[in-house]
């Protein structure tokens, strides 16, 4: 352990092991000089244990030896403040260093949150909680002063340090603000590589390189694939003669792996489940990312030269199992765990350089129960919208770029009945869906030879039967074959770029779409209208208006439309306007009343708020709950209110 910050008791211990060593010096002296009857110990072994006076002197100098040995030991390792203070090393008061270079294999697990606050003498404290991060009350903010981030970067004060999940060794991401500077920076620490080390390390690379006789992405797992990986790294290591201790062989695996197996420099940034995009947009330039507390914040990762940034962007590329070249310098695609892709290769198109957006994949989507909670959107607008879906009426859930739009309708796509037939049709996969009965359809090779395009998609699900239809993005020709299916009794649920109900139903109308807009005012039934807000000093997503599209005007030759939902900005609210006349379709299709349509749709209010106040958030368990709710809601919906009515008492 290491001995209090006193100068006392440290001094203490270093005069009373010279003492002792002093001691010890003398009785080795005296037992080979013969004078062993003055003194305690040689008088013992010699005249009592009958030992020769050699023997005595070099049993006590061995003695001698293994302590003076211990002691130098102790010195180096733990530097007392009252010696490092007149050695120049140890810690110094002025600045506080997270050094994990030096850090051995078992002790790397103490450099949690909590031990770092502890080290630093200051209280951990959670950060003034946004709504978005109700849904992770374990990433809680630090206050901890200053830190040293690693070898030779400025010291900058700690807003909040996290522990990225999932890593062997302790990696941590840190926002830092520097005084004098706006903003925040968002700094990945990971372990510091001395000099050798870091020869050590682009030595092996060299010859993994050389030496791999497998695509370890082509490897199951990745668990698999680190296994391997670390296997073959010591059998070289051991070919070639190196000595690598263990808390180094960590830390170069630690590198190994991140460069061979995962995305390299940005794979810290992949593993935070707070970042949503990540956006690099050129050579020297700091990746940005947009952090769900600070929005867009700059990074402490660049990509230095454009030789660097293009090798890697090939290698983001290969890893969607694309190619890209001068001659085709710009590729969308998938990444293996299903973050969308867009990236651009030399000074073809971009003046910069190579550039490269993530639009990252949440492997636990965001569920309508989340989205209540954020308050994207009421429990009072998201039962209406569940009761639509389930009647099979067609929605197209309209907005801006990243105002979650997607997310929205994987949500809403929940309230699917289960055992329906789903299809959908998408250029990225990005719908995660948990019914069984779903065929996921996917664009190939739009704009090459052999492509097929989202239209021949859409084409082909009709052949196979669904009860829905899911198109991910309504943006060319297949508009048309989509409100037509729609028109013969299927289901539709679909995302659209627009940034008003108005300029939704102009781009349905106009090319490239071009719907008659008597197909429009017949066919479509909802248009739920979302967007990316400011609201006080933070980015929020609210669901603005919820439009009804009532019919169509031949001589006017206008949409009618009813709004059934607004969003009121003052008191960050949504209103229900008190009339829609989706009721009156919903009577003439399945002649069920206004009364039974309100109370159906008050007992789905009730069953989300029931979940919302239960924190049932996760992905499964809100599955699990719908279909128990289509199994009996009756019984579903009671249950729940009688809990709510407990919970508020």
């Amino acid at each position: 352990m290491r001995l209090p910050k006193g100068w006392l008791l440290g001094l203490t211990v270093v005069v009373l092991a010279d003492l002792l060593i002093g001691y010890l010096t003398v009785e080795s002296l005296n037992s080979f000089t013969g004078a062993h009857s003055h003194l305690p110990i040689s008088s013992f072994f010699v005249d009592s244990a009958g030992l020769a006076p050699a023997v005595a002197g070099s049993l006590l100098a061995a003695v001698l030896v293994a302590f003076a040995g211990a002691f130098v030991l102790w010195l180096w390792r733990y530097s007392p403040e009252a010696i490092s203070k007149h050695l120049g090393i140890g810690r110094s008061e002025d600045k506080i260093a997270l050094d994990l270079s030096a850090t051995p294999e078992n002790e790397l697990a103490k450099f949690t949150p909590e031990a770092i606050a502890k080290f630093l003498g200051v209280t951990r404290t959670p950060k003034t909680p946004v709504a978005e991060r109700a849904a992770n009350p374990q990433r809680g903010a630090m206050k901890v002063g200053e830190l040293q981030l690693a070898e030779n970067t400025e010291t900058k004060p700690f807003v909040e340090v996290v522990q990225l999940e999932e890593y062997p060794l302790k990696i941590y991401a840190a926002v830092t603000k520097e005084e004098g500077r706006e903003g925040y920076t968002y700094a990945v620490i990971e372990p510091s590589l001395s000099a050798a080390e870091k020869v050590r390390l682009a030595d092996l690379k060299k010859l993994l390189v050389d030496e791999l006789d497998v695509d370890l992405r082509s490897i199951q797992t990745p668990d698999k694939a680190e296994r391997y990986l670390s296997t073959k790294m010591r059998e070289l290591a051991k070919k070639y003669g190196y000595k690598i201790q263990p808390p180094a062989m960590t830390k170069l695996l630690y590198y190994l792996n991140r460069d061979f197996i995962h995305l390299g420099k940005i794979e810290p940034l992949m593993r935070d489940k707070l970042i949503e995009d990540i956006s690099c947009d050129g050579a020297g330039i700091p990746i940005y990312i947009w952090y769900r507390d600070y929005e867009s914040i700059p990074t402490n990762i660049v990509f230095e030269t454009d030789d660097e940034l293009d090798t890697y962007v090939s290698k983001l590329a290969y890893s969607a199992g694309k190619h890209v070249s001068l001659a085709e310098p710009i590729v969308d695609a998938s990444l293996p765990d299903g973050s969308r892709l867009h990236l651009t290769f030399g000074k073809e198109v971009t003046q910069k350089g190579s550039t490269f957006t993530i639009r990252k994949f949440r492997t636990d989507p965001l569920t309508i129960v989340d989205l209540i909670r954020y308050n994207t959107l009421s429990s009072d607008v998201a039962a209406y919208l569940w009761y639509l879906i389930e009647k099979k009426l067609a929605l197209l859930i309209a907005g801006g770029t990243a105002s979650g739009k997607t997310t929205t309708l994987n949500a809403l796509s929940m309230f699917i009945e289960p055992g329906e037939k789903i299809v959908s049709v998408e250029d990225t996969p990005e719908l995660n869906l948990p019914h069984e009965n779903w065929i996921q359809s996917v664009t190939r090779g739009v704009g090459t030879p052999g492509e097929i395009t989202m239209f021949d998609l859409l084409k082909a699900s009709l052949r196979q039967r669904p009860d829905v239809i899911i198109v991910g993005e309504v943006r060319g020709e297949e508009a048309f074959t989509l409100l037509q299916s729609i028109a013969t009794g299927h289901g539709g649920l679909g995302t659209i770029h627009a940034d008003s109900v108005e300029a939704t139903i102009n781009r349905l109308t106009t090319e490239p779409m071009n719907i008659p807009r008597s197909l429009v005012g017949t066919t479509l039934d909802c248009i739920v209208m979302q967007l990316k807000l400011r609201l006080s000093d933070r980015s929020v997503r609210r669901v603005v208006a919820v439009t009804e599209v009532v019919g169509h005007d031949r001589r006017t030759d206008e949409i009618i439309l009813n709004d059934a939902f607004n969003w009121d900005p003052v008191g960050d609210r949504f209103a229900f306007t008190g009339r829609s006349k989706l009721f009156d379709k919903i009577t003439q299709k399945y002649g069920t009343r206004p009364e039974e349509i309100r109370r159906d749709i008050d007992g789905r209010r009730v069953f989300l708020d029931w979940m919302a106040a239960k924190n049932i958030r996760g992905h499964t368990e809100v599955s699990n709950q719908v279909r128990e709710f289509y199994a009996g809601p009756y019984a579903v919906i009671n249950k729940a209110r009688v809990e709510l009515e407990g919970l508020k008492a």
